[in-house]
């Protein structure tokens, strides 16, 4: 049989690992949350890659042959591949 010490020891235990279960419910995984901000980083980047081919159409009026063609406004850089 417990005593009290040992039950009171018991409930916290569950309490912490109830609260970090329901923590990673509310949030998302790391893996989740990684996941999210990898999409907002890629979002940004094509609409970079959006404006600099903006650009480059009304600066030269025509669009880009390539994607070595567009000139990055302000010194940005482009990427074109996954981090």
């Amino acid at each position: 049989m417990l005593n009290a010490r040992s039950f009171i020891a018991l409930v916290s235990i569950i309490a912490v690992v109830g609260a970090i279960i329901a923590g990673l419910f509310a949030i998302g995984s790391p893996g989740n949350q990684r996941a999210v901000r990898m999409d907002g980083e890629r979002m940004r980047d094509i609409q970079q890659m959006a404006r600099s081919i903006a650009l480059e159409y009304h600066s030269a009026g025509e669009l880009p042959a390539t994607s070595e063609d567009i000139r990055p406004s302000n010194n940005a850089v482009i990427a074109l591949m996954d981090k």
